[in-house]
């Protein structure tokens, strides 16, 4: 097994089982969706989520002084979409997708000052009444973007006002109450708070060799 090479689960020989064994990983390409966040006179802005998602999950990263962001590794004919946000700003474009991935990508987006209310929605994770660190909170609908709780199980998204926003908490081994918060036409500041109940893990084997 090599660090290098991606493999499937169970794709190792728990014994030696005296004869010659073969495994094969296949090498899949990969790209890079790259750029940066700048305002409307080319000045980089620092401060910016901007947040990637393959339809099944988010990842985000914070922009800085240069206002430049990256996402590498992204597997070659998948589907993506990148989109911006910071704080009493609007963003353009919005949003762009990206199909069937096949060359690195750049894509640069414009920040405009805007007076819109903006709000925010926060809250504590717990487990037994202790604040929970290291769980994944993702906002979804009409914003997205990723937080980790801190050690105090504390987290907070700044948004636009009058949207509407979910808030789903993860992290394994726990489930958690409620399993999501949502909020409607978003007018004011919320707080969503939730429990995480930690379960019992039980390892099996579910290899036979030889048996």
């Amino acid at each position: 097994r090599s660090l290098d090479f991606p493999t499937t689960p169970n794709a190792y020989q728990a014994v030696n089982l005296g004869f010659s064994d073969a495994f094969i990983t296949k090498l899949t390409m990969s790209h890079i969706i790259s750029g940066r966040v700048l305002d409307g006179g080319g000045v980089p802005v620092s401060g910016a989520e901007v947040v990637l998602s393959d339809g099944a999950s988010l990842s985000s990263v914070i922009t800085e002084s240069d206002g430049a962001y990256e996402f590498s590794h992204l597997r070659e004919g998948g589907s993506f979409t990148v989109s911006a946000f910071k704080p009493h700003f609007t963003m353009a474009p919005a949003s762009q997708s990206f199909s069937n991935l096949n060359s690195n990508q750049t894509l640069d987006f414009v920040a405009t000052a805007t007076d819109a209310p903006f709000f925010t929605i926060s809250g504590q994770v717990t487990n037994n009444t202790i604040g929970l660190a290291g769980v994944t909170m993702t906002l979804g609908g009409s914003q997205s973007g990723v937080r980790i709780t801190d050690s105090n199980g504390l987290y907070s998204f700044e948004v636009p006002g009058g949207g509407n926003y979910t808030v789903t908490p993860s992290a394994a081994p726990f489930s958690f109450d409620p399993p999501l918060l949502a909020v409607n036409n978003l007018a004011a500041p919320r707080i969503g708070n939730f429990a995480a109940n930690r379960h019992s893990l039980v390892v099996t084997n579910v290899n036979n060799h030889g048996a």
